[in-house]
């Protein structure tokens, strides 16, 4: 895309006073089940959660009624949705919304292809409204208000209208600041052996790094056991040599941003088990050693898969300490972890993701402060940084901005003082896109979910896995302002989520030449399909450094 290249964005001021294309907005039809018609009920929190939704008829901003979000648990986000036909355009999401008397909470709602940030919520009725660009038109726009608050409590919304707002023209211009103020861009994620093997190529991309998390892949692997020898345990483990060798040709190509990434693929122990933590401690002190000595630059930790865990009212908890106890425990803990991978390896880059500041309920903020806590004991100023996926799909630059500030300022609020004062100073966001690597799920008539599938004009309702379809998720020419947008307002990272291996192809003979590294679960699945024909053009989006200028009107 040309640097003059100019792109539709949204303005603050509606077209007109157009009809109100939500049904029921305001609540005043009710079934005889008590509910609203036209609207569906949902949590939007994690399995595990309990969000509940009601109409109360003693409590409305206009007319008799509201809608409660209930969030019974603190990682439940309690609301409701419908769904409306859209074109394609720039429209204006608005509701009205008050928390419990004397209490404060947090909302957010969705339209049709992203989230808005999450709003500041008080015990007096207010406002709010969320803009969002519409590259194509939806036949079923899902439009929902949820309760985001973090914690248990009921957030009441009342009178949500839509409406087109007006088109401003915005430019794409050439990145000018030096190489070393630019975000570094980060793939995720692939087989290290391979991606060093092509390294030249991912740098003349525009790539830096890529997240490799198939070496220390969950918090309570051994990473000197991949190898299947865990008695090596240093220089002599072939696994770390084969890393280093990786790393050594990358950094060689100018790749100099390698991920280690380690997940919460299963249950953290209990903050107040001794031995469980002292296990996790070990094994994120070994793996901090196994990335110094084998040359990783960056070390992350992805807290998504046990969500569950962040509500002091999971049911593995029994009940057994309060949320405050437990929220002080954890901070502890994950405070002894950090500063053990610090000084194990000092010069590392710390990143974790996703946004849990927006999503998860108030024991990943203990994690989080926890992290930062150890961050501080060992005199560490380079930082954190937090990798955002709600952004995947954004393509409007104004929601990209409002979204990552949504995220600082969520972070902010969540931390105790001292830890907060150290985000502020030192902590950053890297926004992530997802352009390519499409699937969807294929449900029976009953609704009931059977698997995956690609796009229904190429595999019908084949089930096929989610990895089939390399093809996009959006058009190229919405990926180049988004791209644009996320190194605009990212910190030193920006990332690509690569939903396997959507951005290369493999040949049958590279496949089985990787499988015989030391490295476990080579992802071969869907190496050896072929990417989108225009592949090229996508590199040469991420090889052309560009930001964003937004027009304020």
């Amino acid at each position: 895309m040309r640097s003059s290249a100019l792109f539709m964005i949204l303005l603050a001021a509606p077209l007109c006073a157009a009809e109100n294309p939500i049904p029921n907005p305001s609540f005043e039809e009710v079934g005889q089940d008590g509910w609203a018609v036209k609207w569906g009920r949902y949590n939007w929190g994690p399995e595990g959660s309990q969000g509940s939704q009601k109409i109360d008829t003693t409590v409305a901003h206009t007319g008799r009624n509201s809608l409660q979000g209930i969030n019974e648990t603190a990682t439940a986000r309690g609301g409701g949705y419908t769904h409306v036909p859209l074109a394609k355009g720039t429209w204006a999401l608005s509701f009205w919304a008050k928390s419990e008397p004397g209490k404060s909470g947090l909302a957010c709602c969705y339209l049709a292809t992203a989230y808005s940030r999450a709003f500041r919520i008080t015990d007096q009725w207010q406002k709010f409204t969320f803009r969002n660009t519409l590259f194509d038109s939806v036949d079923r726009a899902e439009i929902n208000v949820q309760n985001a608050s973090g914690a248990i409590g009921t957030i009441w919304f009342d009178d949500i209208a839509l409406e087109p707002c007006q088109e401003a023209r915005a430019s794409i211009v050439p990145d000018k600041r030096p190489a070393r103020q630019q975000p570094r861009l980060l793939y995720f994620s692939t087989h290290l052996m391979s991606w060093a093997d092509e390294a030249e190529k991912w740098h003349a991309r525009g790539f830096s790094g890529a997240f490799i998390d198939n070496v220390y892949s969950d918090i309570w692997s051994d990473v000197w056991a991949v190898d299947k020898d865990p008695n090596t345990r240093g220089e002599d483990d072939k696994l770390l040599q084969e890393c280093r060798a990786a790393n050594a040709r990358c950094l060689k190509a100018g790749v100099d941003a390698n991920v280690l990434k380690v997940a919460f693929y299963t249950d953290l122990p209990d903050p107040f088990d001794d031995a469980g933590y002292a296990r996790i401690t070990a094994n994120f002190r070994e793996a901090a050693r196994f990335a110094r000595l084998a040359k990783f630059p960056c070390f992350a930790v992805d807290t998504e898969y046990t969500a569950y865990q962040f509500d002091p009212a999971w049911k593995g908890y029994g009940g057994r300490h309060t949320p405050a106890e437990l929220a002080t425990k954890t901070q502890e803990r994950w405070a002894t972890i950090f500063e053990s991978v610090i000084r194990e390896y000092p010069q590392v880059e710390l990143l974790t993701l996703p946004e849990g500041s927006i999503h998860y309920g108030p024991l990943w903020a203990s994690i989080f402060a926890g992290m930062i806590e150890g961050m501080e004991r060992t005199h560490y100023t380079r930082g954190i940084h937090q990798l955002t996926e709600s952004t995947y799909q954004m393509r409007a630059p104004w929601a990209l901005r409002d979204f990552a500030e949504s995220v600082r300022d969520a972070t902010t609020e969540k931390l105790p003082a001292r830890e907060r004062t150290y985000w502020r100073k030192y902590g950053d966001l890297a926004l992530g896109c997802w352009p390519l690597g499409y699937y969807r799920a294929i449900t029976d008539n009953d609704g009931k979910f059977l698997g995956w599938s690609g796009k229904k004009e190429t595999y019908g309702d084949k089930i096929t896995g989610s990895y089939a379809d390399k093809s996009e998720n959006y058009p190229l020419a919405e990926f180049g302002p988004q791209f644009a947008a996320a190194r605009s307002f990212s910190g030193k990272y920006c990332w690509i989520y690569g939903h396997g291996t959507s951005w290369m192809q493999y040949t049958p003979e590279q496949v089985e030449h990787y499988k015989q590294v030391s490295m476990s679960s080579f992802p071969a699945a869907n190496w050896i399909l072929p990417t989108v024909s225009n592949i090229a053009e996508y590199y040469h989006i991420t090889a052309t450094p560009q930001l964003v200028k937004l027009v304020e009107q």
